[in-house]
Parts: structure tokens; C-alpha cells; sequence
């Protein structure tokens, strides 16, 4: 599959993994050919301008945007730069603070990010990610989130705890091609994310939350559903022997 189709069938996957939180209408049903276009005319393919790059609005906190970023994808037919902890560097220094108004600074404070690359997410990368999320979670305990993200989450009785906000994920593109949720081997993950729905599933299994089983952030189940920690995964397994059963994983 060539990177024009693999940019082409992710567009289409991202479409589906978020409509459920997010409003999916920017994400435009362009043809292969006029994504071709958009994407030879751009001058700058590298780092945060993708012409790939598509921003979000949460429906349930509009001020809540999740940006995602085709990083550092080279021209068509050319191999491109390999990935490092520099693209970590570059994401972070586009974050906004409470005291900044430097115009270059695109990304709020709460904002999450959906990073693509074209290779293989390498262990150290995954973990420069890491290292980048607990930063961002330790600047919003320091500032608190903005008043105006509260306020849409009593009127909309949506209320997140922090860690659904600067979530950020790094895929290999080629886990994106194909939305691996849909095959029938892999069983039904749904996120658990209000807290009085996580007090009932705990009620029900009689356990803490230092008691579930865990799934970590890391996974690509947990990755491609955007879990958070503190989330609650909850999974619909069929077999033969029991018929359908429900079993439960905390994230961390």
C-alpha cells in the first residue's frame, strides 16, 4: 500500500474510532485524487503543517480541540526523515501557557494531540510521549483547567476528570489503515470515562480501582480508543462455552 492510500483509508478510520466524542465534518471525504493535490501542493509537508493535519471540537466541551498531526511525512516516492525525541520537543513548544500570547503558540493548554507517523513507534518514542503527557498533566494541576472548559462540562453534564485533557497518542500509520476494532476477533472495548459510571461498575464488581485488571495507556486498543488514566475499559467477549460475558480493565 502506498502512503497516499494508507493517508487516504486513515482518514476514513479516524472518521469512525472518534464520532462518538468528537465532530468528525472536518474530517472531508476527499477522493484519492484530491488528496493527492492537497497533499503535492503543500510546501511543507514536515512537522506541524501537514496539509493532512486535521482539528477537532470536542461535542460535548467545544473549547476542548483534539489536533491530529501527520508528523514529518516525507514527499511522495521518498523515504522520509526518522521520528525522534525531537518531534516530543516541537509538540511540547507549541503548547500555550497562561501568561503566553506568542501567536506561534497553536495549541491550548487542554488540548489533546493524535500524532501520526510513518514508521513504527519505537520503544524510546513511546516513552518520550509518556514523559510528554505526565508533563502536560502536572502544568494543568499547577494551572487548573480554564474556567471556560468547567463551565461546558456542568452545562453539558459532561464532566472529565483532568487526564481526558492534553491526551496525547502516537500512532504508526499502518495501525490506522484498517480499524482493527471492527474485526471479529477482537471484542467490544468501550471507554468508561464519568466518574458515576466507574462508582457503579465498581459497586457491581465489589472491587477498588487498585483491584481491576489494568490496560495501559500504551496499548494500542487503549491508544486507538483514547483511554485515560482513571478510565474504565469495559469489554464484551462472546464464547462458545459461556456465550456473551462482561469483564472490566482500569487504565493506567
Amino acid at each position: 500500500m502506498n502512503l497516499l492510500q494508507k493517508i487516504y483509508n486513515s482518514r476514513k478510520v479516524l472518521k469512525q474510532l472518534l464520532s462518538n466524542e468528537w465532530i468528525v465534518d472536518d474530517i472531508n471525504e476527499l477522493s484519492l485524487e484530491e488528496l493527492k493535490i492537497m497533499y503535492e501542493n503543500s510546501n511543507d509537508k514536515a512537522y506541524l503543517n501537514s496539509p493532512c493535519n486535521i482539528t477537532l471540537q470536542n461535542k460535548y466541551i467545544p473549547s476542548h480541540k483534539l489536533h491530529i498531526i501527520y508528523y514529518n511525512f516525507p514527499e511522495l516516492n521518498r523515504s522520509g526523515v526518522k521520528v525522534n525525541k525531537t518531534c516530543c520537543d516541537k509538540l511540547t513548544s507549541m503548547y500555550k501557557n497562561d501568561m503566553d500570547e506568542e501567536e506561534d503558540k497553536i495549541f491550548e493548554k487542554e488540548d489533546s494531540l493524535l500524532v501520526i507517523i510513518n514508521e513504527p513507534v519505537s520503544e524510546s518514542m513511546e516513552k518520550s510521549v509518556e514523559s510528554v503527557y505526565h508533563a502536560g498533566q502536572d502544568t494543568l494541576t499547577k494551572s487548573g483547567l480554564s474556567k471556560q472548559i468547567i463551565g461546558e462540562m456542568k452545562e453539558n453534564d459532561f464532566i472529565m476528570n483532568q487526564s481526558y485533557f492534553r491526551n496525547i497518542h502516537m500512532f504508526h500509520i499502518d495501525i490506522i489503515t484498517v480499524n482493527i476494532l471492527n474485526h471479529t476477533l477482537v471484542p467490544l472495548h468501550e471507554p468508561i470515562r464519568k466518574q458515576d459510571e466507574i462508582d457503579k461498575i465498581l459497586q457491581l464488581t465489589n472491587s477498588t480501582e487498585h483491584q481491576l485488571p489494568i490496560i495501559l495507556r500504551t496499548d494500542n486498543i487503549a491508544k486507538l480508543i483514547r483511554l485515560c488514566p482513571g478510565n474504565i475499559c469495559r469489554i464484551n467477549r462472546n464464547s462458545q462455552k459461556c456465550g456473551e460475558y462482561t469483564y472490566f480493565r482500569i487504565c493506567r
